[in-house]
């Protein structure tokens, strides 16, 4: 829980065994230990997708408002997948990059992608996790820009947009 909390917080670089340690009231050597590193302790905490629950879900529809749902629901289990999200955004601009990318890659926008019909399913995947990133960052602070902080109902009409809209990815086909 501690690991958790400080790399949702802050990026992977800027997060040291010692201060997981004293935030988990523990031994740093009992974290290396039971992990072996800082970067086997943060795998471990990429190891869940946080679209796991959408992965039974069969129309664009009811993915939309699960995306939505997870995005805005106080539920323990939405609230912990967001923390997962915080994880991987701040964690973008570290040295743990090209694993975070990775995840988003295999947690995130290929089991999106492969429950969605049609062409351009990979960009509108993409679309709809750009959305959920933003989203969640936004609601994490202090919820400014309306578009983001839209209600569940709004929230799941945005997310159905980008994962049905036969537009998007096409301006990158042409090229």
């Amino acid at each position: 829980m501690a690991a958790r909390n400080l790399f949702s917080r802050s990026s992977y670089d800027s997060v040291g065994l010692r201060d997981i340690a004293k935030d988990a009231h523990v031994d740093a050597a009992l974290i290396s230990r039971y992990f072996g590193s800082k970067e086997a302790l943060f795998g471990a905490l990429l190891c869940d997708s946080p679209l796991d629950c959408i992965a039974t879900l069969e129309s664009s529809h009811a993915v939309a408002e699960a995306l939505a749902q997870l995005c805005t629901s106080p539920d323990q289990g939405c609230a912990k997948r967001r923390e997962q999200l915080m994880i991987v955004t701040a964690s973008l601009a570290s040295t743990m990059r090209p694993r975070v990318e990775a995840y988003i890659d295999q947690a995130l926008l290929s089991p999106l992608a492969e429950g969605l019909e049609g062409q351009n399913r990979r960009e509108r995947a993409s679309a709809a996790i750009c959305l959920m990133l933003a989203s969640t960052l936004q609601r994490q602070g202090s919820c400014q820009h309306p578009l983001l902080c839209a209600s569940n109902e709004q929230l799941s009409a945005l997310f159905e947009a980008a994962l049905t809209s036969p537009d998007i990815g096409s301006a990158a086909d042409a090229h």
